[in-house]
């Protein structure tokens, strides 16, 4: 069902709100297929046999960022609605396979599947440029904050409940159910628009960029295993890299790329993926390490370690989950009252002194609670700083593919996390858990990560402190580029 096509300006009030809110939770699959599969780990270990469960998680997040170029180039050339639908059901085809399977290749084709729902963030702040008024563009590309800070809060009780109830085949009925009821509504109510390019897709450069920076993740994400100096885990990260670097070439060499590689490494675009990159690191950081500290059972000579049950600790994230739909919501008004580049200097900022907080006070579930707060609200106002940067540092037809080449660097910055951290944790631990096997770390381990996920934060910071766009209100302005009608690469550079 396709809607008829319609001008932003036409959108009444009333229904850019139901658009916003659709497209927010439709956004907030790839996510919950995350948090609601995070509890479920070792129930699939045991169910499947296999000691490489890992791959139900990793293999969503290189499928993801392997796919964000090309889909975001797709919605730019044939519209962002029905290439939004075409990726959900996708995920629904995913999320049903994962459902009815026996076989762990099968499961792990259905994780694939679902992980081409990273591209619906990328595709969704174009789409919303393209149907919002002008005035409500600011606190709708904000709200997509909202929904990821919902999922985290809700996450971990809906997979306890279906888990206890139904099994792990509970979780992805739930989420066949979830994608195709907010698919349907999307497709039903959504305006589309006739903006489309008229361009070739650069399919060469889309396998080359998602092949290279999918390598690199791989070699991240299983350097532990093989062994970071092996040959395996070298050769892979160099592979990738060598296909990344061609992919850049070649963008700058055609005359139709995949995106603009000049606008991408700018001055107008350099610092905003520098504050994407670094800024995901704590923004990852904080779901890694929280869970490992709360739910450690408290030994004599460790400082850390409350015993938490998963419920338990989903309890204890509410404030943090509540600090971030606020902060989602006020963002965007912060963004339309000021500008991106502050939203963007406060977010990481917030990330900072939050990670810092926790890095020395971290023996109460009070104090927890309290610095998650400040963490959320930091981690709220990033997201809903990203997209309004965007907004203002690219021209509207591109905006997803732009997106979508960000998005990689995105991925990158939350595989950094889990594999800087994780290398610190493992050099730090203070016991072996006799009962399950598992690593107790120490006081100094977890120190060591939050100061970590602190000085990447004040990074990110930095390079919004540095940053040359965002300086305008967010009142949904088209970039000055797009008035000058001149290349992005040159024209923004030279209207600063």
């Amino acid at each position: 069902m396709t809607s008829p096509t319609v001008k932003s300006a036409e959108t009444s009030t009333g229904r850019t709100i139901v658009i916003v809110t659709v497209m927010v939770f439709l956004t907030i699959v790839i996510a919950l297929e995350f948090a609601l599969i995070f509890p479920a780990v070792s129930t699939l270990a045991s169910t499947f046999e296999t000691p490489n469960i890992a791959w139900v998680v990793s293999i969503v997040s290189l499928v993801g960022a392997a796919i964000c170029p090309l889909v975001g180039k797709l919605g730019d050339r044939y519209g962002k609605k029905p290439v939004i639908i075409g990726v959900s059901v996708c995920c629904m085809i995913g999320s049903l396979l994962c459902a009815v399977t026996s076989s762990y290749a099968l499961f792990l084709v259905g994780r694939g599947l679902q992980g081409v729902g990273a591209a619906i963030a990328v595709l969704a702040y174009g789409y919303l440029r393209d149907v919002l008024p002008p005035r409500f563009l600011a606190v709708g590309l904000g709200s997509t904050a909202v929904g990821f800070a919902v999922s985290a809060v809700f996450g971990p009780f809906i997979s306890a409940w279906l888990l206890d109830d139904f099994g792990y085949r509970g979780l992805f009925w739930f989420l066949v159910i979830y994608t195709g009821v907010l698919t349907t509504l999307f497709a039903a109510i959504a305006p589309s628009r006739a903006n489309k390019q008229h361009r070739s897709l650069d399919i060469l450069s889309a396998l080359l960029l998602g092949g290279g920076f999918g390598l690199v993740l791989l070699a991240l994400s299983e350097g532990g295993s093989w062994g970071w100096g092996s040959f395996t885990t070298v050769g892979t990260a160099l592979a990738g890299v060598v296909l990344a670097v061609l992919a850049t070439v070649r963008m700058l060499r055609i005359a139709e790329p995949l995106a603009d590689v000049r606008l991408l490494i700018g001055p107008r675009m350099r610092m905003i993926v520098f504050f994407v990159l670094l800024g995901n690191i704590p923004a990852t950081g904080f779901s890694y390490i929280l869970p490992l500290l709360s739910e450690a059972a408290p030994r004599a000579g460790n400082s850390v370690g409350f015993g938490l049950t998963p419920l338990e600790y989903a309890w204890l994230l509410v404030p943090y989950g509540v600090a971030g739909v606020a902060g989602g919501l006020f963002g965007g008004v912060l963004a339309r009252w000021t500008n991106p580049r502050l939203l963007a200097r406060l977010g990481a900022a917030g990330m900072a002194i939050g990670s810092l907080l926790l890095a020395f006070l971290h023996t109460s579930m009070v104090e927890i609670a309290v610095w998650s707060v400040i963490y959320g609200i930091g981690w709220a106002f990033y997201y809903a700083a990203y997209p309004n940067l965007m907004a203002q540092a690219v021209p509207a037809d591109e905006m997803a593919s732009s997106t979508g080449v960000v998005n990689v660097v995105n991925s990158l910055g939350a595989s950094l996390a889990t594999t800087v951290v994780g290398a610190i944790l493992a050099a730090n631990v203070f016991a072996t858990d006799t009962a399950s096997g598992s690593p107790v770390y120490s006081d100094t381990g977890y120190l060591i990560a939050w100061l970590f996920l602190a000085v990447t934060g004040f990074g990110s910071m930095l390079a919004a402190v540095a940053m040359r766009t965002g300086t305008r209100k967010a009142t949904g302005e088209q970039p000055e580029t797009d008035a000058m009608g001149g290349t992005p690469g040159t024209s923004m550079a030279a209207s600063v």
